[in-house]
């Protein structure tokens, strides 16, 4: 982390707070646990995806009057099952469940991608409204991490080497599967990309990434989006174009 070079300034210039969530909550799921799955850099997507969920949360609950935010795991010690996650979801009657996590592969890739729950007959799984939340996300979250992707599937159609959705109707995902709430899993980019890894390090993009899926979710609710002033990049060294390492503006 000593060696971030990346600079993001969020500036919030709303006022007031975000009306129309007060009927509502969501579980927050940070993918994965402890230090799992770790990046190239050494900064896994556990730990990445923790803090890019507790920004989320941090955002309903200052911004917004929503009802409750449920998170399934809430610091890099606990260990937390796929069965445990879904489960504390539907014993709180969660109204919605988002799980946050990163993808992995060659280090030259680098997207985004949404997952919804789907039946092996190609329909969303019921309660539906995955597949509309999924759409919003892919589009704002592909805009504000600006690299390319692959786009908002279902997951029975996305995962077509496997044979398990037409043995079990499907959904695909675990977390699709036995969540009784709408729910999609999103991938935001790839921490096996050097350049990708280096930016999660970074605290305000992780707060830029849980922005994104908050606007989602506002737009999924019709709701305006409050004005908020975003300038964030990389600084570079005009002569050598070598990102600089503790760079003030």
């Amino acid at each position: 982390l000593n060696r971030l070079f990346t600079l993001g300034l969020i500036m919030s210039l709303s006022s007031g707070q975000v009306t129309g969530l007060s009927d509502w909550d969501i579980c927050i799921d940070p993918g994965h646990s402890q230090t799992e799955n770790m990046g190239v850099n050494g900064y896994s997507e556990a730990e990445e995806v923790l803090r890019v969920g507790s920004h989320l949360r941090d955002i309903f609950l200052t911004q917004t009057d929503i009802d409750t935010v449920y998170m399934t795991r809430t610091n890099d010690q606990q260990s937390v099952s796929l069965s445990q996650r879904t489960t504390y979801a539907n014993s709180n009657s969660a109204s919605w469940f988002h799980s946050i996590h990163s993808n992995a592969g060659a280090i030259d890739h680098n997207n985004t991608l949404l997952l919804w729950g789907q039946l092996s007959d190609g329909t969303p799984d019921p309660p539906v409204g995955g597949e509309e939340m999924s759409g919003y996300m892919i589009d704002i979250l592909t805009r504000t991490m600006r690299i390319p992707t692959i786009g908002s599937w279902g997951d029975c159609s996305f995962y077509t080497w496997s044979d398990y959705c037409d043995d079990s109707g499907g959904p695909y995902l675990y977390i699709n599967r036995n969540t009784n709430m709408p729910s999609e899993l999103s991938e935001e980019g790839h921490h096996t990309n050097p350049t990708q890894n280096q930016l999660h390090m970074n605290e305000e993009y992780k707060r830029l990434l849980a922005y994104s899926f908050f606007w989602s979710i506002l737009r999924y609710h019709e709701i305006d989006r409050p004005f908020v002033g975003i300038s964030a990049g990389i600084i570079s060294d005009m002569e050598s174009g070598l990102p600089i390492n503790g760079a003030q503006v």
